[in-house]
C-alpha cells in the first residue's frame, strides 16, 4: 500500500501508512509508537446496544474498562454512574498528538491531550497520555478498553 492522506473529520488530516490489511493513521506532525491492539478481554457490544439510547454508553463495549492515572481499573458502568453523579466533569480537551492504527476489525488510538476536567470537585488541566482499544462489529466501532497516564 502506498502512503496517502485521510481526513477523519474535524479538519484533521492523517497520513495512511501500512502494508497488507494493517493501516496506521498518524497525524502529519507526530509519528507515535505503533503496537498491536490489545482488547483486554472485552467483547464487542450486542447489536441491541444501538437501541439503548444512553449516549456515551452506546460507544462502550460490554466489559469495557477504564484505567485511571492512579492505576485503578474501573468498569465502564461505574465510571458512567460517577459522571452522571457529577464526580467527573469534562469541560474541554486539547489534542496535542494522536495516532490511529487500524487492523481488520480492531483499532488502537493513542495520543497526548490536555483535558480540562473537574475530578471529585477539583478542576485542573490534566496532561494525559491516552490509549484506547476499539473493536468493530458490522459498521459500529466500540471502545473495549481505555487507559490514562500523565505526561
Amino acid at each position: 500500500m502506498r502512503n496517502s492522506s485521510t481526513n477523519l473529520g474535524g479538519g484533521r488530516r492523517y497520513r495512511r501508512v501500512g502494508v497488507g490489511s494493517r493501516v496506521v493513521l498518524t497525524d502529519h506532525h507526530q509519528c507515535g509508537q505503533r503496537s498491536t491492539p490489545d482488547l483486554g478481554g472485552a467483547t464487542v457490544p450486542r447489536s441491541d446496544r444501538r437501541r439503548r439510547g444512553h449516549g456515551l454508553d452506546n460507544l462502550l463495549a460490554d466489559g469495557c474498562t477504564l484505567t485511571h492515572i492512579t492505576g485503578y481499573v474501573q468498569p465502564s458502568g461505574e465510571w458512567l454512574s460517577q459522571m452522571r453523579a457529577g464526580r467527573f466533569l469534562y469541560h474541554g480537551i486539547e489534542e496535542k498528538r494522536v495516532t490511529v492504527e487500524v487492523e481488520g476489525n480492531t483499532a488502537h488510538v493513542s495520543g497526548r491531550f490536555i483535558t480540562d476536567a473537574t475530578v471529585y470537585g477539583t478542576r485542573a488541566n490534566w496532561r494525559l497520555q491516552m490509549t484506547m482499544g476499539y473493536a468493530r462489529e458490522d459498521d459500529m466501532w466500540s471502545v473495549v478498553r481505555s487507559a490514562a497516564a500523565t505526561w
